[in-house]
């Protein structure tokens, strides 16, 4: 038979109770406390968060002011205290978290030091900790039960709290919730089956058994790459109907997007300027956290006025110097002309401007270069006729 991979952490929690067996497969069990539950209560209420990232830095901002460094600096771990704050507020049994590190991030021993205050605030409010294998011992020390990747955690709701349990699927005695990692399976001695796959976004997918595989993702994004909103989810199982609602929260203290706008009376530089830092202060007064936005202009327009202006860097310093007179929680990092429909309405040489505009549109059809690049070397064009006239 198989041996016990318990490491005899009992003297670590007095509420854990951890042996080594060599015959039959037994639980690693932790017992829920009353503090707080309510006894009416049937379900089984958890949160679910995936990786924590706490080590790592956030990235695209070399061009941003210095509140916005702070803000980024600390917007890791105030997402993570969110999640903590959500555990609390719900009345949760526990905290599942997938992985403290992704699996291409450092792991720092300082990380484990911020950690133990909020996950002792945890405890002293009867919430459990449960931490998905990691190979780090010192992250896995602050866990409750340790979930290795070929075992589930077994939930049994009593009168007045949730005892957890980790072991294999095969146990004689039926579990109200099973959770378990991908690849383990589908359990089937137990009410509820909840299904896990730790990744940065947050997603509900399919199974090979056509079970729903839930990734809650990291709390908070890392750069402009990771776009859209982070955060954990709240799962409530009901073992009377085998029901498992799941709800997300949004953590994240600062998000990152990509925006586009529609302006169609264009017709200088100072109006794309006017039209994003409008959508921007839209953008602020709908959201309750700071928005790091990259602006793509795709409407078709006539360019005029000083053909210097029209560049994209001038245009974005414009929006940024007017918005940071006060700070409105939108800040735009890129300002892009994506549109493929322009025209000059510059009374200098219209015939060799005509010719420049049909020449370099015609290169975007042809070659697929993106219109950025075209747009500027449009620029360019116009600046070089004046400088010959």
């Amino acid at each position: 038979m198989g041996r016990c991979r318990s490491t005899g952490c009992g003297k670590r929690f007095q509420w854990l109770y951890c042996r080594v067996y060599q015959c039959e497969p037994r639980l690693r069990q932790s017992k829920g406390t009353t503090f707080g539950r309510d006894a009416t209560m049937n379900g089984i209420r958890f949160v679910h968060t995936d990786y924590l990232r706490l080590a790592e830095s956030i990235a695209g901002l070399a061009a941003a002011p210095d509140w916005l460094r702070r803000l980024a600096r600390d917007a890791t771990r105030g997402a993570v205290s969110r999640i903590f704050d959500i555990a609390v507020t719900q009345n949760v049994d526990f905290v599942l978290i997938g992985e403290i590190c992704a699996p291409a991030d450092q792991f720092r021993p300082n990380v484990v030091q911020w950690l133990e205050a909020p996950v002792q605030r945890l405890r002293q409010h009867g919430i459990q900790v449960v931490i998905a294998a990691s190979g780090h011992a010192e992250s896995e020390s602050l866990a409750d039960l340790v979930l290795q990747p070929d075992e589930w955690l077994h939930a049994t709701n009593t009168a007045d709290r949730v005892d957890l349990a980790v072991g294999p699927t095969n146990l004689p005695a039926e579990s109200d919730l099973t959770i378990g990692t991908v690849p383990t399976g589908t359990s089937s001695n137990a009410k509820c089956s909840y299904l896990i796959h730790p990744q940065v976004r947050h997603s509900i997918e399919t199974s090979n058994e056509n079970s729903p595989v839930y990734s809650a993702g990291a709390p908070q994004s890392h750069g402009p790459h990771e776009q859209g909103e982070f955060g954990c989810l709240v799962v409530e199982a009901n073992p009377d109907t085998a029901q498992i609602d799941v709800v997300f929260e949004p953590t994240d203290p600062l998000r990152f997007e990509t925006r586009s706008i529609q302006a169609p009376s264009i017709t200088t530089s100072k109006d794309i300027a006017d039209a994003v830092i409008e959508e921007s202060r839209t953008l602020a007064r709908r959201q309750r956290r700071t928005t790091i936005v990259d602006w793509h202009f795709d409407s078709p327009f006539a360019c005029a006025g000083n053909i210097e202006s029209w560049r994209e860097e001038n245009i974005l310093n414009s929006v940024r110097s007017t918005l940071q007179k006060g700070h409105l929680g939108v800040w735009p990092r890129q300002f892009k002309i994506t549109s493929s429909d322009v025209c000059l309405a510059d009374p200098f040489e219209p015939g060799a401007a005509h010719e420049l505009t049909s020449l370099l549109l015609g290169k975007l059809k042809e070659s697929h270069q993106q219109a950025p690049v075209v747009f500027a070397e449009l620029i360019t064009g116009v600046r070089l006729m004046r400088q010959a006239a």
